[in-house]
């Protein structure tokens, strides 16, 4: 079984199966919503503390209220907020999915490393590997593919990279060229703030050079 980045406290949980933490509660609450919503209270607050036991936040996004969980999976395989794959398991574009009511407006999905050259040395970062916009509910085929997947494929001695998807609720149809002309320095904030875009969900994984 994959573990988790070996440098966290919190395990690695599937987003629809939270674990509760150490403290046995939500590293989030609000006491006003516990009785309507418990369990997705708690859902929310778990993810919100994995993001930040990983680093995602503040490297990749800002604190948020995660909505809708993402998921997603390599063949088999699922992405579990921070467990680790093999380069050649994430080859191949992988599923992802989500709940979305159909009447809802597009939804964009972004992945990105913050990682790029290393961890430690992220002058190139973000390294934009898949970008779809326009996506109609939770139907990620029919939507326009921004930038084509790209796998993987983290340098030599580099350590571990996170590997993170981001789905974001658009306010109405995006116009943007028909393609990115460049993976490396792209900003997920950036472009989420120029076409005010709401985050909803994130997943993410680690992968190392083999």
């Amino acid at each position: 079984h994959a573990h988790a980045h070996a440098h966290s406290r919190i395990q690695a949980v599937h987003p629809t199966a939270i674990m509760e933490t150490r403290s046995g509660h939500s590293h989030v609450s609000s006491a006003q919503h516990e009785h309507k919503e418990p369990h997705k209270r708690t859902v929310s607050g778990q993810i919100s503390a994995v993001l930040e036991e990983h680093g995602i936040v503040p490297d990749v996004v800002q604190e948020f209220d995660p909505l809708i969980p993402l998921s997603v999976s390599f063949q088999d395989k699922e992405v579990t907020l921070g467990n680790q794959f093999a380069t050649r398991d994430t080859s191949r574009m992988p599923s992802v999915s989500w709940e979305a009511d159909e009447a809802t407006t597009p939804y964009t999905l972004l992945v990105v490393d913050p990682d790029a050259p290393s961890r430690r040395d992220p002058r190139m970062a973000q390294w934009l590997h898949w970008a779809v916009v326009n996506i109609p509910g939770n139907r990620l085929e029919q939507g326009q593919e921004w930038m084509t997947y790209a796998g993987p494929s983290p340098p030599d001695r580099s350590g571990k990279h996170r590997y993170v998807f981001l789905l974001y609720q658009q306010p109405q149809r995006l116009h943007v060229s028909s393609s990115v002309a460049e993976r490396s320095r792209f900003s997920a904030n950036e472009f989420a703030a120029k076409h005010n875009l709401h985050l909803v969900g994130v997943n993410f994984f680690y992968c190392e050079h083999e």
